[in-house]
């Protein structure tokens, strides 16, 4: 029997164990250390520690380029910081927020330098935080009427990935499915600017969304996997949109249709490997995309948000399965990049679901994956990890303050005994209904600001503002208001026959004044009359 055969029935015997019921760190450790010897492999997977806190499928891990803190984002929308130089044996995180609101996280990463981290999510806008969690920029939205996408300020509809440049602190790519992928600039005002814009397109002329891309580690090439089956590389500091190299449909190299669900490039930026919904992990030579290198198959795969990861000194390849038509049956699997072949499995116990998100920590040589179960797993080995893990749970929990009673005679503080919580009751002994004490309010002056009353010898004179209108207001009378207005006429009624003024010119030549001898109600009542007397029969008929 080979070597590879010999580490296939230690793995499938580790599964089957696995399986079965929750198994000890110890009993795994023993069990993946003796299989790892006889391969030859050298993983850090002979420890286990799990890190609770997600209520749903955990999409996203970072971890810090120093080591020191982890981020993960789940479906349940909130984003988890854990802090290991901190952390005990308990493993709780420090902070948790909610930087999207209620749409659920789909990326978190921390920059090249771990001072801020990127927050990709089901909304148009993606967020910068610090390493503590606060808001530093935002970067804005675009406007959905118009046509052409390179003319908006931002994305429109909803994001997908995002990626640091790993040359640059303060430049940064995201995809979103309005068919582009913008490239932003971080500046030190806390503001982000638009940069390059790259309008995707597929082979038909329709729009293509880009569920996953990278920078390369130089920063001069951008690895772009599409939705429709095609690996585009662009320029990132080229004013031209259009890609450098494309492979126009990679599902022709397995008949099999499928989406790519991440894209990873090995540090010496000589090997690409995307994995895709249709159960397979393909590996490229990033000099040479015309044709895969290899196409690793039946690695089942339900989760859009599937990793897969190289390690640190770049020898193995990583990724995790999933299989919707047997419970639990999921796996962690290594590949060797030398051999091209498939070399160890760590399973992932039934109660954690499926493993979909995948980070090997280069600091701290540790990996750490989350389940749809909600719970983050750390893999570590005591010889070849450093930091991260090791220093948490050998830690033990401190014991909280105050846990011994202590009992002493301090002041009583009686809420309930405050005005403010009595009932007040009427002079007839019943309670104050609403109306009763909105009346008793608008009786106090103090509350109702009513103004004050004018008080002294002569109220009349309070409101008084200038001494001429207090002399014209108790010196001069007020004729209008005293006078009778008959008297005032007949005044002037020996000025008006005597000199007729208004009247004299009508009755000039008219020797005596004739005036009507009856008046317009004395001849009404006349005429009244007579028309009763023709009514009323007379008394001889």
């Amino acid at each position: 029997m080979t070597d590879l055969e010999q580490a296939e029935v230690d793995t499938a015997e580790i599964t089957s164990e696995s399986s079965e019921g929750d198994i000890s760190s110890e009993s795994l450790s023993e069990d993946l250390h003796e299989s790892t010897t006889e391969v030859g492999v050298n993983l850090p997977v002979s420890h286990v520690a799990n890190l609770e806190g997600h209520r749903a499928t955990v999409s996203t891990i970072s971890v810090e380029p120093s080591g020191v803190r982890l981020a993960t984002g789940s479906n349940d929308t909130t984003l988890k910081l854990w802090d290991f130089a901190t952390m005990t044996s308990r493993l709780k995180y420090f902070a948790s927020i909610e930087p999207l609101g209620a749409y659920p996280i789909r990326l978190v990463e921390f920059s090249p330098t771990g001072s801020s981290i990127l927050v990709i999510g089901g909304s148009s806008r993606a967020k910068i935080l610090t390493r503590d969690g606060e808001d530093i920029a935002e970067t804005p939205q675009g406007d959905m009427y118009l046509v052409s996408m390179k003319n908006t300020k931002g994305h429109i509809a909803s994001l997908l990935y995002g990626n640091w440049n790993p040359t640059r602190n303060d430049m940064f790519g995201t995809s979103s499915t309005d068919g582009t992928i913008r490239l932003w600039i971080l500046r030190k005002t806390a503001s982000v600017e638009q940069g390059s814009v790259l309008t995707l397109k597929a082979k038909n002329g329709k729009k293509n969304t880009c569920p996953s891309f990278r920078f390369a580690n130089d920063g001069k090439r951008l690895f772009c996997a599409c939705e429709d089956g095609s690996l585009k590389v662009y320029d990132p500091g080229s004013t031209t949109v259009r890609p450098i190299e494309e492979v126009a449909n990679v599902q022709k190299f397995n008949n099999v249709q499928g989406i790519a669900t991440d894209l990873q490039i090995a540090k010496d930026d000589l090997t690409l490997i995307t994995r895709t919904t249709n159960g397979c992990l393909f590996m490229w030579d990033c000099r040479r995309l015309e044709e895969p290198l290899t196409v690793f198959e039946n690695l089942p795969n339900s989760n859009d948000a599937t990793s897969c990861i190289f390690s640190p000194n770049g020898e193995y390849i990583c990724t995790a399965t999933s299989d919707i038509s047997k419970r639990g049956n999921s796996s962690i699997v290594f590949f060797s990049r030398a051999s091209v072949s498939r070399c160890f499995d760590v399973a992932v116990p039934s109660r954690q679901g499926a493993a979909v998100a995948l980070c090997w920590s280069s600091a701290l040589n540790q990996i750490f994956y989350g389940s749809t179960s909600g719970s983050i797993t750390g893999l570590y080995s005591p010889e070849t990890s450093k930091k991260g893990l090791l220093l948490c749970v050998s830690k033990p929990e401190k014991r909280e303050e105050g846990s011994i009673a202590n009992i002493g005679a301090g002041e009583i503080f009686l809420p309930n005994a405050l005005p403010m919580y009595q009932t007040e009751f009427l002079p007839n002994g019943l309670p104050m209904t609403e109306a009763n004490k909105k009346n008793k309010l608008r009786k106090d002056p103090v509350l109702t600001k009513k103004p004050a009353v004018p008080s002294g010898p002569r109220p009349d004179l309070v409101g008084k503002t200038t001494l001429s209108s207090h002399f014209m207001q108790s010196h001069v009378k007020k004729a209008w208001a005293d006078e009778d207005p008959r008297e005032a006429l007949l005044r002037y009624e020996e000025a008006a026959k005597s000199k007729p003024v208004f009247t004299g010119r009508a009755y000039e030549y008219q020797d005596k004044v004739i005036l009507a001898e009856k008046t317009a109600e004395q001849e009404q009542e006349e005429q009244w009359e007579r028309l009763k007397k023709r009514r009323l029969p007379s008394k001889t008929s």
